[in-house]
């Protein structure tokens, strides 16, 4: 059928005019023919102007039709009693609207489908060249999903021609099995206009499984309109092979990898493992098995296995499976055994029972450690630590008896003296096995005068102490011959010279006069004392004087003295009270005068000998004994603040 160009519809919809017109100006055509020439401008005015101008044309049909063919012409009279006719024609010319708009859509589609044809063959034509000799297979299907071009290596693939493709469907050349996995994901691109990409799909050609990857993808005209699907194939069978032979080859490593590791972590952590398969008795040692039991060969039997695996405990494996299925499991035993090339070594074993999904047991397998050298090492760990104990006794007997020693240096009790409060204190460090030489002593001279040393010997050993009770025992012999400070000091110096070795003392001498109330003194290397002497507490730095066995001639021993008026308060002490982790030198001895002024207000000689370690020294950081010296001039009346 030609293509008619498109006209308006009311245009043509009055085409039944022009017959109407001719006939009511002659005598009519009578009723057939009259019919007949209105229903031919109905199809007319359908073609032309479609279904709106056939529909328009077919109302002015009837109408006419009703003017001029139905008697007498011109004349209405009679049309109630001709009803039937007119409607007869009105079908009629419904019908023949219907039919020539469903012949002119029906020309229309072969119109497109020519077009969309062409335009693939354009296509195809174009494309061939391009794909006859890829390695990939390619075809081009219309969209009924007929071949419309398929290249060599698709062909061959198939095993057909490639011309015995060209016209038909894939469930018209494959097997029905093939068809219905390839035919539904082509038939979907064709549906919905969207690419496949990427599909897996295997086949069985000649009972040899082949993997292929399949790509489909919608084709398109100059105007976006469906032409058609493209398929692409590519067989990758031999890249799948090499990819699983890759796999595999990569699973062969890594397990030979995961072998080594564990031979190596066996062989590093001192144990073997095994495993009997109670099926058929056979036992399996990993090397370093062998290794611990020095054979380069497994044993024979289970019989023999158990000797080396449990030696003393399970000689049978009934007894070993009894064990396990009966007791407490896992197993753990441990003996000893000789080896073969006779060394004997300790082997601590554990076994395990391996069942079947049907809960049979079927294997024991375990591990066996050799622990001769733990075994060797806790042995001897245990004999140290007994010799460790022992010889901390025999330091605690030892500390013991050199701290009775120490006492027995020191004076048993400080004199009392009328108008002086005085007091001592030795504060060694806990815990300490040895002891220092630090010391103090008081007594009163014939002439009522009271005598005061405090003194540190180098070291911490039992010469230290010894040399202490010499040097003290040496001060209250010059004290006694001239009992100033100076020469006694002096008269030590020159007793230290003499020994024949190098002993080092620092050393305070002082001489109290309770009728004037005056202390004299004099200082060899030992820190300076503080004091509380009215308002200021006081660093007394002055005099100094070398330390005691340095110099063996012409020492000179400076002295100072100072009056004490009541509620004043001098202390001696050694350097373990401000040497300790916290303190800076000399800052912290004006800290120490303060917080013996702050004491000395508080209470009394005693009371500051006890409390002024605890303040100055913070706990757990006192690392030397500390030996303290307080002498305060009480306060016989009412006291006035200080301020």
């Amino acid at each position: 059928m030609p293509r008619w160009a498109r006209l308006p519809a009311v245009t043509v919809g009055l085409l039944p005019l022009v017959p109407i017109a001719v006939m009511a100006t002659t005598e009519g055509a009578g009723l057939m023919g009259t019919g007949v020439l209105l229903l031919a401008t109905v199809a007319v005015a359908t073609v032309l102007g479609r279904l709106a101008g056939g529909v328009l044309a077919a109302v002015v049909a009837t109408a006419g039709f009703a003017y001029l063919a139905l008697p007498p012409h011109g004349s209405f009279a009679v049309l109630v009693g001709e009803i039937p006719q007119v409607v007869a024609f009105a079908a009629a010319a419904a019908a023949v609207t219907g039919i020539f708009e469903r012949l002119r859509r029906v020309d229309r589609a072969r119109a497109a489908a020519e077009d969309a044809s062409a335009q693939l063959a354009d296509q195809v034509r174009l494309l061939a060249p391009v794909v006859d000799h890829s390695p990939l297979g390619v075809a081009v299907v219309d969209t009924e999903g007929r071949y419309r071009y398929v290249n060599k290596r698709l062909a061959a693939i198939k095993k057909r021609a490639p011309a015995e493709h060209v016209g038909h469907t894939l469930s018209e050349l494959l097997a029905p099995e093939m068809a219905a996995i390839l035919e539904p994901p082509l038939r979907e691109v064709l549906a919905t206009g969207t690419a496949a990409p990427d599909s897996d799909v295997t086949l069985t050609f000649d009972g040899e499984q082949r993997h292929f990857l399949v790509n489909r993808y919608p084709l398109r005209g100059a105007d976006d309109e469906l032409l058609g699907a493209a398929v692409t194939v590519q067989d990758v069978t031999e890249r799948r092979t090499l990819q699983a032979l890759e796999a595999e080859s990569a699973q062969l490593r890594a397990t030979a990898e995961l072998i080594r590791q564990l031979e190596a972590s066996q062989r590093i952590a001192g144990f073997g493992s095994w495993e009997i398969d109670l099926g058929t008795d056979r036992v399996t040692w990993s090397p370093q098995m062998q290794a611990i039991l020095g054979t380069a060969d497994p044993p024979s039997d289970v019989t023999q296995a158990l000797a080396f695996l449990t030696p003393g405990r399970a000689r049978t494996l009934g007894e070993l499976v009894d064990h396990l299925l009966h007791n407490a499991w896992p197993l753990t035993t441990e003996g000893r055994l000789v080896r073969p090339d006779g060394k004997p070594i300790t082997v601590v074993t554990t076994a395990e029972p391996v069942f079947d999904e049907q809960g049979r047991l079927v294997r024991i397998w375990g591990a066996t450690i050799d622990v001769t050298a733990r075994r060797a090492a806790e042995e001897a760990a245990q004999q140290a630590r007994q010799r460790a104990e022992a010889a901390r006794v025999r330091l605690r007997a030892e500390h013991h008896a050199l701290q009775m020693f120490q006492n027995a240096m020191l004076p048993a009790a400080i004199p009392t003296v009328p108008g002086v409060d005085l007091a001592v204190a030795y504060h060694p460090v806990a815990d300490r096995m040895d002891i220092g030489g630090d010391w103090y002593d008081a007594f009163v001279l014939p002439d009522r005068r009271l005598a005061v040393a405090l003194g540190d010997v180098a070291g911490h050993d039992v010469r230290a102490a010894a040399i202490m009770g010499q040097v003290r025992n040496a001060v209250r012999a010059y004290a006694l011959e001239d009992p100033c400070p100076s020469s006694v000091l002096r008269r030590v110096n020159t007793l230290l010279a003499t020994l024949p070795e190098l002993d080092l003392v620092t050393m305070l001498v002082g001489l109290y006069d309770p009728k004037n109330h005056t202390l004299t003194w004099s200082r060899a290397g030992h820190p300076p004392p503080v004091a509380c002497l009215g308002d200021e507490p006081l660093v007394l730095d002055e005099p100094e004087g070398v330390i005691l066995g340095v110099m063996k001639h012409n020492a000179g021993y400076p002295e100072r003295t100072i009056t004490l008026r009541p509620g004043c308060t001098v202390l001696w002490y050694t350097d373990g009270l401000i040497e300790h982790a916290g303190l800076n030198g000399v800052g912290d001895l004006d800290k120490l005068a303060h917080t013996l002024a702050d004491l000395s207000d508080a209470g009394s000689a005693q009371e500051i000998v006890t409390n002024i370690a605890e303040a100055m020294v913070p706990p757990g950081a006192q690392n030397d004994d500390v030996c303290l010296l307080a002498l305060r001039r009480p306060v016989t009346g009412a006291r006035r603040p200080r301020t």
